[in-house]
């Protein structure tokens, strides 16, 4: 595994990961100068990634299977009826997301553990699959 962290002039990288190093590293994020942290599975590609601050973040996990990928954005369980939409503004850009999907430091820290672990995600998040967005063509 290698984590990626943002930084003023180019990412980091650390190699090897522990959770702690995670933890550290996601605590820095201010949405400003370090606003993104990316987990990779050198194994596999498959990463979870995170961009924003330590009190609103997005969390979007990236699962290759051989030649293919699907991505999602992570986000609490809630009642799929009632959609509301907002956004996160950091150095990345403005995000949009559904309300449910705008994260906590603490929800990105145990989403990462268990990437990192090779553990499932609690039963209180769910995934929005969104991998059409990076085959459709841009006009």
């Amino acid at each position: 595994m290698t984590l990626t962290l943002d930084n003023i002039k180019e990412p980091i990288e650390f190699n090897p990961v522990e959770l702690k190093t995670i933890e550290s590293n996601l605590n820095k994020l201010n949405g400003k100068t370090i606003s993104f942290a990316i987990l990779t599975d050198t194994t596999t590609n498959s990463y979870i990634q995170c961009a924003g601050n330590k009190t609103k973040l997005t969390v979007e996990l990236r699962h290759y299977n051989k030649n293919t990928f699907k991505h999602y954005v992570l986000g609490k369980k809630v009642n799929k009826k009632n959609v509301a939409w907002t956004q996160i503004h950091c150095k990345v850009g403005p995000i949009n997301l559904q309300l449910n999907e705008v994260l906590t430091l603490k929800d990105a820290e145990e989403l990462f553990a268990n990437f990192l672990e090779g553990k499932s995600f609690s039963k209180k998040f769910m995934k929005r699959n969104i991998t059409k967005i990076f085959f459709e063509k841009k006009k």
